[in-house]
């Protein structure tokens, strides 16, 4: 790898290698690590962030002098170790690295909107203070803080979660064939500030958060729609609380397989599906376009699911 390269991603995992293959495509040296190795692929490293001496290696790599590094890290599990070794640990080995003689190019660093805490509602901004209420928002905020004290210009970019209100209520509205809730939450948006807009995402992969329907849906409606789900293939990943209560999590299912019927059952008629799949990261940012003349129609329900279709195409 002699030749200086543009872009370092530190985390070239799905996102990351989607980054890759777009700034590859404007002509850009860009060079991925990973911990898990890219056969016949000489653009990728396979290096460990969490060891030491990988660092070192780093050092020896050659960039150009408009160099960017662009760090995106995943825990291996969603547990407090986890996160301090992969944010606060690689995040501090970062600050050390990128604050050597000659290694002063700028840093994108991806955290998330946890920092701002599960308690704080409406638009959230530069302008709105961190306040962690977990220790997940917690240790990604100490990893900012970490990325703040680089000499280099750095920039952090919060990631919202992909858990969303509108997949679980979109799946509900069209398996039972009521629009309450999605209507309620589609009229309680606030509307858009000017110059920016609303980006329904409807999924990234198979499977439907349901941490963002708590308290909205009636247990018996959870209930009923996991029950429905299950019948359709699905399972079901379960959290624990504080109170050692165990709360279903995501319904992992492909959005295809969730509208193959309704809570009566599986029908014969498919759901006309806008699954659009992204040509760099194979994204569904579908929406269901067709009713099933197996149960009434809701109009009004439809009318919205056509005008998100018509939206997002």
């Amino acid at each position: 790898m002699s030749n200086p390269w543009d872009i370092v991603i530190l985390g070239c995992g799905q996102l990351g290698g989607n980054l890759k293959t777009e700034l590859e495509a404007e002509k850009l040296q860009v060079l991925g690590v990973r911990r898990t190795p890219m056969p016949d692929d000489p653009t990728c490293l396979r290096l460990d962030l969490d060891v030491p001496d990988s660092w070192n290696r780093l050092c020896r790599i050659p960039l150009s002098q408009q160099a960017v590094i662009v760090t995106i890290m995943t825990p291996d599990t969603r547990t407090e170790l986890a996160y301090r070794e992969r944010y606060v640990g690689v995040s501090a080995k970062l600050r050390q690295w990128a604050s050597l003689p000659g290694r002063e190019h700028p840093v994108i660093w991806v955290s998330s909107t946890a920092v701002f805490g599960q308690h704080q509602t409406g638009i959230l901004d530069e302008s709105v203070p961190v306040s962690p209420d977990h220790w997940r928002g917690q240790l990604l905020w100490e990893a900012e803080q970490n990325i703040a004290q680089i000499k280099a210009p750095t920039t952090v970019i919060r990631l919202a979660g992909l858990y969303v209100s509108l997949p679980p209520r979109l799946v509900h509205a069209l398996v039972t064939g009521t629009s309450r809730y999605l209507s309620t939450w589609m009229m309680s948006m606030p509307p858009a500030q000017d110059g920016t807009i609303y980006f329904n995402f409807i999924a990234s992969h198979d499977g439907i958060g349901l941490r963002p329907v708590e308290g909205l849906l009636e247990q018996a409606e959870v209930d009923e729609l996991l029950a429905t789900m299950e019948q359709f293939g699905g399972r079901i990943s379960w959290r624990e609380t504080a109170g050692s209560e165990a709360k279903p999590y995501e319904i992992n299912i492909a959005l295809r397989d969730a509208l193959q019927g309704t809570t009566r059952g599986k029908d014969e008629w498919v759901a006309v599906l806008g699954l659009g799949a992204g040509e760099t990261d194979g994204t569904h940012v579908g929406l269901a376009a067709g009713v099933r003349a197996s149960r009434p129609v809701d109009l009004q329900l439809f009318g919205k699911i056509q005008f998100l279709v018509k939206f997002l195409s």
